[in-house]
Parts: structure tokens; sequence; C-alpha cells
């Protein structure tokens, strides 16, 4: 005869193992009804005290009819080959489980409202603007940390004075996303420093000196640099005197950076060798040149000394113009030293002085001026015109009314002297009496 125990762990053992495997497919199942769904019922279904149809208390506690409706307030729970929800009758209010295969979703929960929110960029400085954007999904309105309504996405410009956060919520019929936040760094401005450098004059002649002046904003200090060396406060002044031409640079830091280095270049002249012969006709004479006529004057030059391709010769007229053909450039020998000639036509009736001058650079770039002789047209003294004629000139010269030959002071046309001529007068006859007697 078989053992009654023995038969009860036989019986029993499949169930656990079949519970214990139902179990395990449950996991990650993806379910048609979900909690918070309406469903109704599509046959007459058994709403028991607890999930299974084999447990001490799972007795059935009422039948929800084919065609009512419930709504899903918990589960779901696997137990004797079936899905159990816990439900919630409309008709009655009563709760129990229910298996789902006889379960219709007739309205499902409305989705919860999901939100986004950003700032572009994520950090500035004072001054900078920032952009807040949000974009949301199952929503109706939105609705500011600080207030304020909006619409359910958008985007706004905002110019914050210092780290700010923004926070933004978006309710729909799901609920409500929650506050979801972004933050902007705002960091103070540090304004970039600034520089002016100059010099009194960028061109002297040796031994003169020139006055270099700078100010700056934004500045702790100066460094020189180049043709002097240094620390610079931020404002100042200092006379030089270079022997050469030498460029001083000069550069200035503060917190916002450092600027880029300024240069001021003081150019001294070198004397060129002045132009010898000019002007002269013909070439070969060295002082200046006095003529009283408009013809035209040979030219002549040399000089020593000069660099560069090329080197100009300039003549400047009594009115202050150039002269026709003189002012142009003339080639630069190889050797710096060499000779040129040129023309001068003067500009006729205009008297004065035609000045000359020679400019190029010197062998070390800098700058040669040099004035030369001159050539100066003075008018000619003439000596006064003797008078014409007075009997041919149709003047009345001696004011007796009568011109030229109706004058009696003229003996003839070519007669210089319309004077009249007076005779001599006459000795009164001796006085006489003729007596008669009658």
């Amino acid at each position: 005869m078989m053992d009654i125990s023995n038969k009860k762990f036989i019986f029993f053992a499949p169930a656990i193992a079949f519970s214990i495997l139902v179990v395990s497919l449950a996991v990650n199942q993806v379910y048609a009804v979900q909690r918070g769904d309406t469903v109704q019922f599509t046959a007459n279904t058994n709403v028991r005290a607890a999930a299974g149809t084999s447990c001490y208390g799972c007795y059935v506690i009422t039948t929800a009819q084919s065609g009512s409706t419930a709504s899903i307030i918990g589960g779901p729970q696997s137990a004797d080959g079936y899905q159990w929800w816990n439900i919630r009758l409309t008709s009655s209010g009563q709760t129990g489980w229910a298996i789902s295969n006889y379960m219709s979703v007739v309205s499902a929960p409305a989705p919860a409202p999901t939100l986004s929110v950003s700032v572009n960029p994520t950090s500035i400085t004072v001054g900078q603007s920032t952009t807040f954007s949000w974009s949301s999904s199952n929503a109706t309105s939105c609705t500011g940390s600080r207030g304020g309504s909006y619409p359910t996405s958008g985007s706004f410009v905002d110019y914050p004075s210092s780290t700010k956060t923004y926070g933004m919520t978006c309710t729909g019929s799901g609920g409500s996303s929650g506050y979801k936040y972004a933050t902007v760094t705002v960091s103070a401005v540090t304004q970039a420093p600034m520089l002016n450098f100059s010099a009194s004059s960028t061109s002297i002649n040796p031994g003169q000196s020139s006055t270099l002046s700078w100010s700056t904003s934004n500045v702790d200090g100066c460094a020189a640099t180049n043709g002097w060396n240094g620390f610079r406060n931020p404002i100042g002044s200092q006379v030089v005197s270079p022997t050469s031409t030498t460029t001083y640079t000069l550069t200035c830091s503060g917190a916002g950076g450092t600027t880029s280095p300024q240069n001021v270049t003081v150019t001294v002249s070198t004397q060129a060798q002045p132009p010898s012969g000019l002007p002269a006709t013909p070439c070969g004479t060295t002082s200046n040149l006095q003529k009283q006529d408009f013809s035209p004057v040979s030219v002549c030059w040399s000089y020593t000394g000069l660099g560069g391709s090329t080197y100009g010769i300039s003549c400047t007229q009594p009115s202050g113009g150039s002269c026709g053909g003189i002012t142009r450039a003339y080639p630069v020998s190889s050797t710096g030293a060499g000779t040129g000639s040129t023309t001068l036509y003067p500009t006729f009736g205009v008297y004065g002085t035609y000045l000359f001058a020679i400019s190029g650079q010197g062998t070390d770039g800098s700058p040669v001026f040099a004035n030369a002789a001159a050539v100066i047209i003075q008018p000619t003294t003439e000596p006064e015109t003797p008078p014409t004629p007075q009997c041919s000139d149709g003047v009345d010269n001696d004011g007796d009314g009568k011109i030229d030959m109706n004058d009696p002071g003229c003996s003839s046309s070519t007669d210089t002297d319309e004077t009249d001529v007076i005779p001599p007068a006459t000795p009164d006859a001796p006085a006489s009496v003729d007596i008669r007697a009658d």
C-alpha cells in the first residue's frame, strides 16, 4: 500500500516547479494591460480574494459579468498558469483579483509629460547673452521656476549679470514633468589692456632729441625693449638722443592680457655731400648764377655717400611751383658717388630765385636732403630814353597855344625846341617939331 505522504509529495512537486517556471517566464514580460487602465470583461470572470486558483485564500468573492468594467489598481502576479490583476469593479467598487484572459482595455491613462531644458552657451562673461531653451511632450502648459506661463516648447535670450539657474515644469493630463534646471556660469568682464605710444619727433638731426610718450588703460606695467630696456610705469615719457636711427619697442600687461608690441622709430638724418657746380653756365661754377635773360641754364652736380637705388633733384620756381622737366628721380651709382646734369628752362617773365636741391637716402637707409645753389634772374636796368623833337610831337610844348610848325618857335619839323624867339627891340626916333607961319 502506497504511503499517503509520498503521494502528497509526488502530487505537489510538479505544481511547485510549474509555479516557479511561470514566475520566471513573467520576468521582463510586456503586458497589454497596465496599471491605471480601465478594462471591460469579455466573459463572466471570477473575482478572487487572492491571485490563484489553488491557494488557501484564493476563494471566489464575486463574478464580474461580461460587458462590465473595472479599473486596474495593482499587479500583475502569475499563479496557476494565469496572469492576475488587482481590480476595482466599476459597478460596486469591490476589489479583488481576476485573470487577464478576458480583459479588454477600453481606456489607458494619459502618458506623463516629459521635459528637457538647456542653456547655450553654458559659460559667458558679463554683458554677453545666453539662450535658455526647453521642449516637452504630453504637456499642455509650462511654468517657469520664477513664475510665469510659457508654451510647451520655446526659448528666450537673457543677459545675466551673475551665474543664473533657469527652471521649468510642464503639466498635462498625465501629470507633471517636475522641474528641470539648466545653469549658465557668468564671469566678470576683464578689460583688455590698451597702449598709445608715440614720439614728439620721428626724424631728427645728429645731436638733437626726441621725447617718447606713452599712455595706457587696464595696464599694470610696461616693458621697454630694443632701443631702450627695463620696466616702465603705465603712463610716462622719456627723452632720447640716438646717434643713429633707432627703433623703440614698448609692451604693456594687465589683468586682461598683454598688448601687442608697439614700435616707434626715430630716424637720425645723415647730411649728404651737397651737390657741387649747381648751377653753372657752362657747368663747373659752384656759385649762384645771376642773369637777366630767360635763356636755358645747364645745371651740374656731384654726390657721395648715397644709398638706395635712386635720388632726386628738385627745382623750385620763384612762385613756389616745380620747374618743368627738372624734378625727377636719377639712378644712384653702384659706388654711391657720381655726377649728373640737366637743363633749366626758366619760365619767361618770372624773375627771382630758381632753387635746386638733392634728396635721397644715406648708406644706412636714413633720409638725406641738401640745398644747393640757385639761378637768380633779375630784370635789366635800361637808360632813360631822350625826348623826341618838339616840333613834330603834336604837343604845345611852350604853352603859347601853338603846335609844331604853327608855332613861331619852330624853324623846321626837326627843330627840337618849340620855344618862341623874341626879336631885339628897335630904338625910339628923335622927336621933331614942325613950326609953320601963317
